[in-house]
């Protein structure tokens, strides 16, 4: 009952809803309509043959407006306060960086794993993207991990967040970015949340730098931060 207050209250705040209208994008015609509150605002579009479906309208208009803004705002590397969300009739989820973000109404509608993939999304517009002329593969992982970490901070189902692994002898930083998500959340338990937000914002400006990061972020290399974890994990 709080939660549809709730929702309500979000949607009574909106400060403009657009007049639905039909739009054709890559062949496929949709009918859209934009909400706008707080500064923000969201286009939400349905492919034709979509019964539109108001639970589901108000469960993409309460994460955009409550998750969005505040990954945003908390790290976000860009002025960006739009968004495009396309419910499709296919079965694939994903974000184009012109079009906006692609979801399958279905699996939206039914799987609670793929509402938090719609929040790893909103994670990925807010990054903006982190620079790695070198192909640092080290660079690979925390940025991948930061945006697994930063997903399960805001997830909007807490039973289905993404799978982080326990540390096992032998592990890496570079395993995959799943391990290294497992390692930015035990830094940011141990060391402070504002050390993930430090390390979104240096790997967004190139200037991510393997010793003086972790020095200044959390006053230890991060080799020795790694085998603390390493040890406190297998305790």
């Amino acid at each position: 009952m709080k939660r549809m207050f709730a929702i309500l209250c979000v949607i009574l705040s909106l400060i403009f809803c657009g007049t639905a209208f039909a739009e054709e994008v890559n062949d496929v015609t949709y009918t859209s309509a934009t909400y706008s509150s707080r500064g923000y605002s969201i286009s939400l579009m349905w492919e034709e043959g979509i019964q539109e479906d108001d639970e589901l309208r108000e469960f993409i208009l309460d994460a955009f407006f409550n998750q969005y803004s505040a990954i945003r705002e908390t790290f976000g590397t860009t002025d960006d306060r739009t968004v495009t969300v396309c419910l499709t009739k296919g079965t694939e989820n994903y974000i184009s960086s012109e079009k906006g973000i692609y979801m399958s109404y279905e699996d939206l509608k039914n799987n609670e794993r793929t509402r938090n993939t719609l929040i790893w999304f909103f994670v990925n517009k807010v990054a903006n993207g982190h620079p790695n002329p070198e192909q640092n593969p080290e660079i690979d992982a925390l940025s991948l991990g930061f945006q697994y970490y930063a997903a399960n901070t805001y997830a909007i189902c807490p039973d289905a967040l993404v799978w982080m692994p326990d540390y096992e002898d032998g592990q890496q930083l570079t395993d995959n970015g799943q391990v290294a998500a497992a390692f930015i959340t035990w830094v940011a338990q141990n060391y402070g949340e504002m050390v993930p937000v430090r390390l979104n914002r240096v790997l967004h400006d190139g200037y991510y730098d393997h010793h003086d990061f972790w020095i200044s972020a959390a006053g230890n290399t991060l080799e020795n931060l790694w085998q603390q974890y390493a040890e406190q994990s297998a305790k």
